[in-house]
């Protein structure tokens, strides 16, 4: 049984696919803050490198971003470049901001638990005095309002510089 090419069966059978090459598209991108390393890549090849502020053309599609710099924690994340003129900002995590939360984190709870135990103190040394449940009311406010904040604030720095999470914003040209 032979098979001619040109019939409906056959391309039903067989159906010829031919990818068009993507367009090529403009990348700029700039960091606000400092100097970030960039590294672009696209499946198994490598699209460009380059340090912000940087520009470049390359073929439209989904790219893996990587970026870091002095001072700054190494992240990625997938970008979509498919507008002809393709305008990244970038805002990597900071080290000075994780080990700051890490250090607020850790002084908040150990004044909370300090804290705590004075108060724990005064209430059993003198059960019953008014001053000493006055003491203790004066210190646990204490350790509130200094211990709750530095944990709370330095959990909030330790989740917003975590490496695999910066934000890339894309930039419309007005």
């Amino acid at each position: 049984m032979s098979v001619i090419a040109g019939t409906a069966w056959a391309q039903e059978l067989a159906p010829m696919r031919v990818d068009a090459p993507a367009p090529t598209v403009q990348v700029h991108i700039e960091s606000p803050d400092r100097v970030q390393w960039i590294s672009l890549t696209q499946g198994e090849q490598g699209a460009a490198q380059c340090e912000t502020p940087c520009a470049f053309n390359t073929r439209a599609g989904r790219y893996w971003l990587a970026a870091g710099g002095d001072g700054l924690r190494a992240t990625s994340l997938v970008v979509d470049l498919l507008r002809p003129d393709n305008r990244l900002r970038l805002r990597a995590p900071t080290s000075l901001g994780f080990g700051g939360g890490i250090a607020m984190t850790a002084v908040g709870s150990a004044a909370v638990v300090m804290i705590s135990l004075m108060v724990a103190g005064a209430l059993a040394s003198a059960p019953g005095d008014p001053y000493n449940q006055l003491m203790a009311a004066i210190m646990g406010g204490t350790g509130g309002f200094v211990g709750v904040p530095l944990v709370i604030g330095g959990a909030v720095l330790i989740a917003r510089h975590q490496p695999g999470l910066f934000d890339a914003s894309y930039v419309v040209r007005p």
